[in-house]
């Protein structure tokens, strides 16, 4: 089987004979076989003036028995699009065994025992492997992702799962993205020359990072930050808290819609060991279109804002006091960045 490169549909194909100058080698060519003699090894065609092949009975249903049903025509492949997009929905390919970002280790054990591992095993028909990256500080699988060669995997998955979001903040017209709310999975497919790279990996909306109307952040839902000393939020935030040294500690959440990796919350302690301030950034690199949904969900969650001007920056101030609630437009870094402080 051939499968159509990009740019064509994935039908297949059936291949072209190698040699079609070859002649059909007879049935008693094929039964070769080596016998020693004299030290050496000489070709026996024959046994007794008969072919070794003998001719196989046809049973009553008229259907050929042993070597001649094995010539029968082979169950077709199952196309390279059903193998790898799979379902209505954007969950990783049926390789994964259930995996899915997000997972902790002891759940990805209970799939698969030998868990960690970087990857499920490799594909010799697409020429390709099922990766699996994992998050060291979180211990839980950050990506599945693989390589999808002489493929349009966009094309596919379209087909599959319905029409993407362009990411045209960092790949222009050649990033596509999918979301399934329900499992919180985030396809991202950048097409490339010679390959296209297939992400899937956990992610949070905007919205529930947020939460509802009012000043507490949902994220926080386990212990409010202000305030906190660094025990209290190493026994809330477990499996989230990145220490990097004694005075660098954050938060590190799945990304939100169209952010690349992480939720960054930065954490600022006072001389008494008790947070003073938090800083995070709500992201529209991916897709620059969402910048204003982005900032009307701020504007739902904290109410208008009063606009003032600091060193020459625009501010867009929730609450002056207590907590006070600064945003900002990174254009830059194309993210909305929030300040939240005593």
């Amino acid at each position: 089987m051939l499968v159509a490169r990009k740019g064509a549909s994935w039908k297949t194909m059936t291949r072209p004979a190698r040699f079609p100058w070859r002649p059909a080698l007879s049935a008693s060519l094929l039964s070769l076989a080596m016998v020693p003699s004299a030290g050496c090894f000489i070709p026996q065609l024959f046994a007794a003036g008969k072919t070794s092949e003998q001719p196989q009975p046809v049973p009553e249903s008229g259907v050929p028995t042993g070597a001649t049903a094995a010539a029968q025509p082979a169950t077709p492949a199952v196309p390279p699009g059903q193998r790898l997009f799979s379902g209505d929905k954007p969950n990783p390919p049926e390789a994964y065994l259930g995996l899915t970002p997000g997972m902790t280790l002891e759940q990805a054990q209970a799939l698969v025992p030998d868990a960690p591992k970087k990857d499920m095993g490799r594909d010799p028909d697409l020429r390709m492997t099922y990766n699996i990256k994992w998050d060291e500080d979180r211990g839980t699988i950050e990506t599945l992702w693989f390589l999808a060669r002489d493929l349009d995997a966009a094309a596919l998955a379209t087909e599959a799962w319905g029409e993407p979001i362009r990411n045209t903040g960092t790949a222009g017209e050649k990033g596509f993205l999918w979301f399934e709310p329900e499992s919180a999975v985030r396809v991202d497919i950048s097409d490339g020359d010679s390959y296209d790279r297939v992400e899937f990996r956990s992610y949070v909306p905007t919205e529930a990072f947020l939460g509802a109307a009012g000043e507490d952040f949902a994220f926080q839902a386990e212990h409010p930050l202000l305030g906190a000393t660094l025990d209290e939020i190493r026994e809330a935030y477990p499996t989230v808290l990145v220490e990097r040294s004694a005075t660098s500690q954050h938060l590190a959440f799945p990304p939100t819609e169209f952010e690349l990796f992480t939720t960054r919350v930065n954490l600022y302690f006072d001389n008494k060991g008790k947070v003073r301030k938090y800083t995070f950034d709500l992201a529209y690199i991916l897709d620059p279109t969402a910048k204003d949904s982005i900032r009307g969900m701020l504007d739902s969650k904290l109410g208008e804002p009063r606009e003032t001007n600091k060193y020459g920056r625009t501010q867009w101030v929730y609450h002056s006091k207590k907590p006070r609630i600064v945003v900002e437009d990174n254009e830059i870094g194309k993210e909305w960045a929030v300040t939240v402080e005593r």
